[in-house]
């Protein structure tokens, strides 16, 4: 949503395209600075439990892990006590960076290709334990819009990701 302007998106495009290093970009809805000593908050145990999955998915499935000039871009949902509060309780989502309405179509992924639009999924379906992983474009920090190497991202995440209802 707020990927031109993000210091953790710009991170990643820097880490894919210019050291050639597989980057994910992980952000959280909950959240505020908590002090070192401070007892860990559940959303931090729960957001660290979600990103390992990620992680670990990416890592199982092989080498090379993410295609070249390509990063992740992941977004958790907000953790709530009783609702979003247990990694069993969410959902990955594999989705679009922008809305993609003047690109060419997507990967066939849940039935349809056109990938859902990450931001509205966060906002308007951001009721459910959705995590949302995007997959993005080094070069100009935007949705990849090459079916194929969509379709690669999505073999390797497969055994995690859902289909919206």
């Amino acid at each position: 949503m707020q990927a031109p302007f993000s210091g953790t998106i710009g991170a990643a495009t820097y880490t894919a395209k210019t050291a050639k290093i597989p980057a994910i970009a992980f952000s959280g809805q909950t959240g505020d600075p908590t002090a070192w000593n401070a007892p860990t908050p559940l959303h931090s145990k729960v957001y660290a439990d979600l990103a390992l999955e990620v992680t670990q998915t990416i890592i199982n499935s092989g080498k090379p892990y993410l295609p070249d000039n390509t990063f992740l871009n992941v977004n958790f949902p907000a953790v709530e006590s009783g609702k979003c509060d247990d990694i069993a309780k969410f959902k990955y989502i594999f989705t679009r960076i922008n809305t993609g309405l003047f690109s060419s179509r997507d990967a066939k992924w849940c039935g349809s290709t056109r990938l859902p639009w990450e931001a509205d999924v966060i906002l308007f379906r951001g009721s459910s334990c959705y995590v949302t992983i995007s997959p993005g474009d080094a070069n100009d920090k935007s949705t990849v819009n090459d079916a194929a190497v969509q379709q690669q991202i999505i073999n390797k995440l497969k055994p995690i990701l859902s289909c919206l209802p």
